[in-house]
């Protein structure tokens, strides 16, 4: 995948969302912490792109697995895959952030956010449909990068526990 497929259109959609923000807080909104994140996602996302064109991370890789195979081995690796347990209450730039960071820094493949459901240790947390809803249509600026799963949907299980079963059910 090239740079231009996969983390420039990444790119394009945060400085998107980035101005938009900017836009509504107006005069409340530092442009330094804006410039900040811009020039961090910028130079974070071209140096993933730069390890994709080089075939040392494949988003898309994780697709291939077939339904039966524990693991997928790439020519000469298998797939990476880093599980972000989390509550997203709400989903954040900082949970985001983050795993762009842990792509880049650990070399993934990709970044799998599993958002709980119904947490009774979290009394204050929205409903899970609500959750899990706008989590989906975050990641999705993010895809292939980071991708959301609806395995904790339903459920009441701790974040480590949803991803215990994450793996255990891949």
């Amino acid at each position: 995948m090239s740079r231009e497929l996969g983390t420039a259109a990444i790119e394009g959609r945060i400085n998107q969302e980035l101005s938009a923000m900017q836009e509504i807080l107006g005069d409340k909104a530092t442009s330094d912490s804006f410039l900040a994140l811009r020039q961090w996602s910028q130079s974070t996302l071209g140096r993933i792109g730069d390890l994709m064109a080089r075939g040392r991370i494949d988003p898309a890789a994780a697709e291939r697995q077939s339904a039966n195979a524990a693991r997928v081995r790439l020519s000469s690796r298998y797939v990476r895959l880093g599980v972000f347990p989390t509550a997203g209450n709400p989903l954040h730039w900082g949970h985001l952030l983050a795993g762009l960071a842990a792509i880049e820094r650990f070399r993934l493949d990709k970044v799998v956010y599993v958002v709980a459901g119904e947490d009774p240790r979290k009394p204050g947390l929205a409903p899970e449909d609500i959750r899990h809803g706008i989590a989906k249509n975050v990641l999705g600026l993010f895809y292939p990068l980071l991708e959301y799963s609806p395995l904790a949907l339903g459920t009441t299980k701790p974040g480590e526990l949803n991803a215990f079963q994450f793996f255990v059910a891949s």
